[in-house]
Formats: C-alpha cells, sequence, structure tokens
C-alpha cells in the first residue's frame, strides 16, 4: 500500500524537477506577430503616440530654451529709448 504512494510522490517530484528546468522565451518579435491582429493595432498606436510624445516634448524644450536666452543690450535699448523720450517704443520692447 506504501509503494503506490511512493511511486506517486516520485513521479510528481520528476514532473515538478522538468516544469521547472523549462524555461520559455518570447521574443517582443513574436509577442506583436503572436497577438493577433487587435495586438498589433494596438503596438501601432503605442508607436505612433510615443512618436507624437516625444516630437511635442522636444518642440517645447526647443522652444522654451529659444526664448529664455537674455538679450544683454536689452536694458541699454530701453535706457536709450526712454531718454530719448520713445516711451511706446520702449514699452513695446
Amino acid at each position: 500500500m506504501l509503494s503506490p504512494i511512493q511511486q506517486g510522490v516520485e513521479t510528481a517530484k520528476n514532473l515538478l524537477d522538468t516544469a521547472e528546468s523549462q524555461e520559455k522565451t518570447l521574443s517582443i518579435y513574436k509577442l506583436i506577430m503572436d497577438g493577433g491582429l487587435g495586438g498589433q493595432i494596438i503596438i501601432g498606436i503605442l508607436f505612433v503616440l510615443l512618436a507624437l510624445a516625444l516630437y511635442i516634448y522636444f518642440e517645447r524644450f526647443l522652444a522654451i530654451k529659444a526664448a529664455s536666452k537674455i538679450d544683454k543690450n536689452f536694458m541699454n535699448l530701453i535706457k536709450e529709448q526712454v531718454s530719448q523720450g520713445n516711451l511706446k517704443v520702449a514699452k513695446q520692447l
């Protein structure tokens, strides 16, 4: 009676050992291709959104960088216009 139980335990151990030693790998390309048409559409949309986000990020970054440049002659221009009596021109600067 103990023998069938021991056999069952040994069989279970062997199955667990083989199951643990088998490691399955899956490449990103295979994952995308095996995802079906819906998965491919979703991945495509995500790539388009990534490109759009990167474009907006760098466009804003460059615009802020350009706008933050300080003209060293700016105050001199305003003083010159005020001293000449051109207040409207000084305000526009």
